[in-house]
């Protein structure tokens, strides 16, 4: 039936006036697809990279740890770089990327040092990298089919304190001590996300469900706006904020929302 399938098909193009290429056309019919450094299961619904870009992942991955503790701006970019291609085709690899790249920005600045220049590791940097050698965070795949948020969490923060709720019903609130006031607002709207996050663990817990981190007014999960100024406040914060992601089994998105959405911001500013 699918042979019978793609001759007619192959004849109804032809007769509309396309040329084939027989030659870059895969005419066996087969369930498993590989296209642009992807490898699509149409058996299981997922897309995974192929082993040719997860070998090149790893390899950039250990040619750093491999440094003696240093390594240049241009072996990191190019790092992020193969990061960055594999976003869509494996899980959190945002999230696992985004605390390498706020390491590099904040040792280097690209608008008057060049590539060359050492960058210097840290403990929660290698721990960040070593998620990149584990093979099966790798592989995993992600689902073909679009995901919806199952649930979202919304977050604020302000000077006071901070508030939290999931889908306008369950609340958390609190306040901030002498210390923590002293800390940028960005870095007190990260904190409101893991401090909300945290709260809430217990209600999705040991269940497959996707989440969405709303954040009120300005700051982002994975955004950064004032690079320098709080990129390293936020630095330890995504990285326990990633941990709690993985043993929960979440996949994460994040977006704004307005003032007058927002039902759980205690505190006036």
């Amino acid at each position: 039936m699918l042979i019978s399938d793609r001759e007619k098909t192959l004849k109804l193009l032809t007769n509309l006036g396309f040329v084939v290429n027989l030659e870059k056309s895969s005419l066996i019919p087969t369930q498993s697809i590989t296209y642009i450094g992807a490898v699509f299961s149409l058996k299981e619904g997922m897309v995974r990279p192929t082993s040719e870009r997860v070998s090149k992942l790893l390899s950039a991955v250990e040619l750093i740890l491999n440094k003696q503790n240093q390594a240049t701006a241009r072996d990191f970019l190019q790092l992020l770089g193969i990061m960055a291609s594999c976003i869509e085709l494996i899980p959190n690899a945002r999230l696992f990327m985004r605390p390498i790249q706020l390491h590099l920005l904040y040792h280097w600045k690209p608008v008057c040092q060049n590539l060359g220049i050492k960058i210097p590791f840290s403990k929660h940097l290698k721990g960040h990298l070593r998620w990149w050698l584990k093979i099966e965070n790798l592989v995993i795949g992600r689902s073909i089919t679009p995901w919806e948020t199952s649930i979202t969490v919304t977050t604020d923060a302000s000077n006071s304190g901070y508030g939290g709720h999931i889908n306008n019903s369950l609340i958390v609130q609190g306040t901030w001590s002498v210390e923590e006031k002293l800390l940028h607002i960005n870095s007190l709207e990260m904190e409101a996300v893991f401090l909300t996050v945290k709260h809430f663990l217990p209600n999705f817990d040991k269940q497959k469900c996707s989440y969405s981190v709303r954040q009120f007014n300005r700051c982002s999960l994975h955004k950064q706006t004032r690079r320098h100024s709080f990129s390293s406040a936020v630095y330890e914060n995504l990285e326990t904020l990633a941990i709690s992601a993985r043993k929960s089994n979440f996949s994460e998105s994040c977006t704004h929302c307005r003032k007058k959405e927002h039902s759980s911001r205690p505190f006036k500013q």
